[in-house]
């Protein structure tokens, strides 16, 4: 089972079909919190993107980790969830 155009199509509407591939969906020395001081991004592109990666996760188990970290920050996600979002997509 493949989920390609499944994942293509998720690329598209980020807008980032074009992006340049990454090796690891996250840093291991990534350091996430909910600081106060950070920019808010747009909460329900953050959640719709988040849904969209945890379907993929029955076809991509090497995703599960970075996907549950970023999931926590659902509720005023801030600009380095968005980052570390975009590194999964680039994945």
């Amino acid at each position: 089972m493949k989920q390609e155009k499944y994942a293509s199509k998720i690329l598209s509407e980020t807008q980032m079909e074009e992006c340049n591939v990454v090796d690891i969906p996250m840093n291991a020395n990534l350091k996430l919190s909910k600081a106060h001081d950070e920019k808010n991004i747009d909460e329900k592109e953050y959640r719709r993107n988040i849904g969209c990666l945890r379907y993929l996760l029955h076809t991509s188990p090497d995703l599960s980790y970075s996907v549950g970290v970023l999931s926590r920050y659902m509720h005023e996600p801030k600009e380095s969830h968005g980052a570390a979002l975009k590194q999964i997509l680039r994945y």
